[in-house]
């Protein structure tokens, strides 16, 4: 009995150090950025610029806010500072120019009294994509409001520099294809949703490359399309007013047995680099045959997405009964755990008594930490508020 207690108790305690490890082996670090070189700025130009070589854009998470402080001349009811992406010669974001230049403007999350916060999400949108690596510079500006300079700058949720590697590798995620059918007039022939698939795994740098089957030779047009859906309300002008998208993609690349989509191509279709709510991917026929899909792979891929689900698919109602559930189960394993150590305070010896109530808080801990976990897992995000600018030309089919 004392073994099978022992070991009762082990197990306890190994389940309490790995749930404590899983919830930090990704904690992320507050970088802290040496802002003396700041100017007095005004008349919209800039207290000071971040250069890629000091602090790697790559290093932001999406978790990351760049939280700042400043100094003002005057009050002020509008936001006076703004947050710049400056970068040239770039190649991955559909919002730079025919020059390859971007210089887009971030407005804060929020604002107060000689603060202000700006979100990655915010920044991603204007910028275009979630790939920072042609970032040249942040740059913190007034809006014309009022002189401004900063003081104090901090970028948090950061990766370690030493994990900067491993953290941003990317790979090709081959998808299941077994239930493809053959489809004909605009069918589809198969639907990828985002629990199978996360487009927002997808970086400036993927492709989605589709092979298939189809009943004619030597096309001399593309017979394959893939179309990008979302029945979840996103933060796109192609929505519908009843928030539906079905944005058909043309491929950049084609054969008579694979097809080649380009990232940018299928932002310019979709309307947005935002892929958080995209439903489904479908890849179905153009029309003149018959296709079906054999194999799909999306390459340069991250290894976790973040799809978001609208909250309003989860009614206030439905929040506090999982509460309120959560915290019944909670106070029941507590209230056992406590009614087992006492009952057995009289008959075992006290270093028994000593396990049973071991086993007790660590096994609350442990539940208590995993509801909290589900709970927060639980929560959903809202859409982006920024514009995303202008779109590159679309690509022509080729042959």
């Amino acid at each position: 009995m004392k073994k099978f207690l022992s070991a009762l108790t082990g197990l306890a305690v190994s389940a309490a150090l790995f749930l404590s490890f899983a919830l930090t082996a990704f904690a992320k670090e507050d970088v802290e950025i040496d802002v003396s070189a700041a100017e007095e700025a005004s008349d919209w130009g800039q207290t000071f610029e971040l250069t890629a070589d000091v602090f790697s854009p790559l290093r932001m998470s999406a978790d990351s806010q760049v939280k700042i402080e400043f100094e003002t001349d005057a009050d002020y009811e509008k936001a006076p500072v703004e947050l710049i992406i400056l970068s040239w010669d770039n190649t991955d974001s559909p919002n730079a120019d025919d020059d390859g230049g971007l210089w887009v403007k971030v407005a804060p999350l929020d604002f107060g009294d000689g603060e202000a916060v700006f979100d990655f999400d915010d920044m991603a949108e204007a910028y275009g994509t979630k790939d920072f690596k042609q970032i040249k510079s942040i740059l913190i500006g007034d809006t014309g409001i009022t002189s401004v300079k900063l003081t104090k700058m901090t970028i948090t949720n950061c990766i370690a520099e030493e994990d900067l590697d491993g953290e941003n590798s990317l790979k090709s995620v081959e998808i299941d294809c077994k239930d493809a059918k053959e489809s004909k007039n605009w069918g589809q022939s198969i639907m990828v949703e985002y629990t199978d698939f996360d487009t927002t795994r997808m970086t400036s740098k993927s492709q989605i490359i589709v092979d298939y089957e189809i009943d004619k030779k030597d096309v001399d047009q593309a017979p394959c399309e893939l179309v990008f859906q979302s029945w979840e309300n996103p933060d796109t002008p192609m929505a519908d007013e009843d928030g539906n998208v079905w944005a058909k993609i043309a491929p950049a690349e084609f054969t008579d047995t694979q097809a080649v989509f380009d990232y940018i191509d299928i932002i310019e279709a979709y309307g947005t680099a935002n892929f958080e709510k995209v439903s489904a991917i479908c890849i179905g026929d153009a029309g003149f045959c018959k296709l079906k899909c054999t194999g799909i792979t999306v390459t340069n891929c991250t290894d976790n997405g973040t799809h978001k689900v609208d909250a309003a698919q989860n009614s206030s109602e439905e929040r506090q009964e999982e509460s309120s559930e959560a915290s019944e189960a909670v106070s029941s394993a507590a209230e056992t755990e406590a009614q087992q150590a006492n009952t057995n305070a009289g008959s075992d010896s006290g270093s028994g008594n000593v396990i049973f109530i071991i086993i007790g808080v660590v096994s609350g801990i442990v539940l208590a930490v995993g509801v909290v976990v589900i709970i927060m897992n639980k929560k959903s995000g809202a859409a982006y508020d920024v514009n995303s600018g202008k779109f590159v030309s679309k690509k022509k089919s080729k042959k």
